[in-house]
């Protein structure tokens, strides 16, 4: 962290991660539940691990952004053997009505899915240019010069009608989380009909998981 960064700089840099980790964990705390309704054993330790791996995936992210790709790979080496051995583990440590093989494989396809989704929806919602950071330093958002960069900005979009017409970068964030919100809130739903007669607990612990995500 730069120590001329103002509060903008300081409070995305805290809250962008802290909002992807809810993000990823309130759902896959969710799908756990719906697991529940068919299959228990080992679930406390599967929430520890699935909240670890979340922040996990959003740390080394920004690692290989800030620090390099070569830095991460060390971190990121360590996350997915650890998670690979706790995926053995929950497969053989419980007597699940399925085969433990089977087990493994469908958990360890979660984590590399999770991954995947959590590295792209990190990735899009950080700008890592040198440009945006000194500006981001200069115009804290109680400064004024940001409310004149503002105001400066509307009155050029309002004379180049043409802006308006640009098409969302490809891996710009709103559109990142909307493709993957059309997997999670159909699961949301797949979750109320399941769980629907389950106990009052269930069902708060669900509008929890719900209204983190959202």
């Amino acid at each position: 962290m730069q120590q001329d960064a103002g509060f903008t700089k300081i409070f995305s840099a805290l809250f962008i991660p802290l909002c992807i980790w809810g993000l990823m964990s309130s759902l896959t705390m969710h799908l756990i539940e719906i697991r529940l309704a068919f299959i228990a054993g080992g679930e406390n330790r599967l929430r520890i691990a699935v909240c670890a791996f979340a922040l996990g995936i959003v740390m080394v992210q920004r690692m290989s952004r800030a620090l390099g790709r070569g830095y991460a790979r060390a971190y990121g080496s360590a996350l997915g053997a650890a998670i690979t051995l706790f995926a053995v583990y929950i497969s053989y440590a419980y007597l699940l009505p399925a085969p433990p093989l089977l087990v493994f494989f469908v958990n360890e396809t979660i984590f590399i899915i999770l991954w995947w989704t959590g590295h792209k929806i990190a990735g899009a919602c950080w700008v890592d240019n040198p440009m945006m950071d000194m500006a981001a330093a200069e115009t804290g958002v109680l400064s004024k010069k940001m409310f004149q960069k503002k105001r400066k900005a509307q009155e050029e979009k309002k004379s180049d009608a043409k802006g308006l017409a640009e098409n969302l970068p490809r891996n710009h964030p709103g559109r990142v989380i909307l493709i993957f919100s059309l997997f999670a809130i159909p699961a949301f739903g797949a979750g109320i009909q399941v769980l629907g007669r389950a106990d009052a607990a269930s069902r708060l612990r669900m509008g929890i998981f719900l209204f983190v995500y959202l």
